[in-house]
């Protein structure tokens, strides 16, 4: 199927012939810069806003080809995003790091992580616990 997916360096939308639900590295077709996607379908959503520091911790549970996966990251900003059960959605990251999730249920992309000044920390969580990956990215 072919479906348009957000470059989370530039934030151009570019159509991709994507096969399959899961992970994907691509490239983008403006800026050039290569980016890994996951497509998924999405089985519940959670997020905790924090005004102070303007950020919002999301908490998303998914399948792959009917396999029942966790991610858990954190953003910059105190929007929250529009992800209902059943919706299909895409996160784009570079290095690990959540940039981009789009929403193809009700066509609408949030970014996620716009570069500031500060450090983030990122855990991502696979297979229902069975793997973790913590990531640290310090931002300039």
């Amino acid at each position: 199927m072919t479906i348009n997916v957000v470059c989370p360096h530039c934030e151009e939308q570019h159509q991709y012939e994507i096969k399959l639900e899961g992970e994907h590295s691509l490239t983008c077709k403006t800026c050039s810069e290569p980016f890994n996607i996951m497509l998924a379908t999405n089985r519940a959503k959670r997020s905790r806003g924090q005004k102070s520091t303007n950020s919002r911790f999301f908490s998303i549970r998914y399948t792959i080809a009917g396999s029942d996966r966790f991610v858990e990251f954190d953003s910059n900003d105190y929007q929250d995003i529009e992800l209902r059960s059943k919706d299909v959605f895409i996160l784009s990251y570079i290095s690990g790091q959540v940039r981009v999730i789009q929403n193809l249920t009700v066509a609408a992309y949030w970014p996620i992580n716009k570069p500031t000044q500060g450090c983030l920390v990122i855990v991502m969580v696979i297979g229902l616990g069975l793997a973790i990956i913590p990531a640290l990215a310090m931002m300039a």
